[in-house]
């Protein structure tokens, strides 16, 4: 196994943007848009860390930085939202959802 990588130019190779697409394709409730790979960490797959920027599928949507982490074998995905509040980020989890066979239902679109 190897340890963490700290990824200082940012980009985002292929094989992480593949890793990113998987793990979100299907997903709903917000457009997450990743602006920089940070850091990689070889575990069982390669654990990818995203800067990212989350736009709420709302009437007047407010973008938010988050750090999301991707699991490259299982498209586990880990989400730290960096300018929430701690009431904000509990709302924040309640409304993403893991995509899991028999998870439940994903939240849709709002209104």
């Amino acid at each position: 196994m190897g340890g963490t990588q700290v990824n200082v130019e940012f980009e985002i190779p292929v094989e992480a943007q593949e890793a990113f697409d998987a793990a979100f394709d299907g997903r709903l409730g917000a457009r997450w848009t990743p602006m920089a790979l940070l850091a990689t960490k070889v575990t069982k797959g390669t654990n990818y860390v995203y800067l990212v920027e989350e736009t709420p599928v709302v009437r007047e949507p407010v973008k938010s930085a988050m750090l999301v982490t991707v699991n490259g074998m299982t498209h586990d995905v880990a989400f730290a939202d960096l300018l929430a509040s701690k009431h904000e980020m509990s709302l924040g989890y309640a409304f993403t959802w893991l995509k899991k066979p028999g998870f439940g239902t994903p939240l849709g679109e709002w209104p």
